[in-house]
Formats: structure tokens, sequence, C-alpha cells
């Protein structure tokens, strides 16, 4: 279960980038026409796609170096 506990706590916080809504700053930005709702929905999935790949191979070896996993 602590594999688990900690990927579900992992995901939940990448999350906030997906969306111009999801963190602090976001709605200023947004509101402020500084970036517009396609450029920002097709940046937060490649971040997102950039930290799942980030997290399942570097998170994958530090769990196995820490025998997590």
């Amino acid at each position: 279960p602590l594999p688990a506990i900690m990927a579900l706590g992992v995901s939940a916080s990448l999350s906030s980038v997906t969306t111009h809504y999801g963190t602090a700053a976001g709605p200023v930005l947004f509101g402020a026409k500084y970036i517009s709702i396609s450029d920002w929905w097709r940046t937060g999935f490649i971040i997102s796609i950039f930290h799942f790949i980030l997290f399942i191979v570097v998170g994958g070896l530090w769990w196995k170096t820490l025998n997590l996993w």
C-alpha cells in the first residue's frame, strides 16, 4: 500500500499544471489574457506527459534504490 499511497499523492500534486484554474497564479495569468486557453491546455498536457515519464523512470529507479518497490 505504501507505493500506491505515494504515487497517488504525487499525481495529485502534478495535476495543477493541466488547467488554467489549477494553481493560485493561473486565474491571474489567464484573466490578464497573458496566455490563451488553448495554449494553456496544450502546455499543460505536454508538461503532464513530461512529469509522468519523469516520475515513472526516475521515481521508479529511486524507489528501487530505497527497496520500496
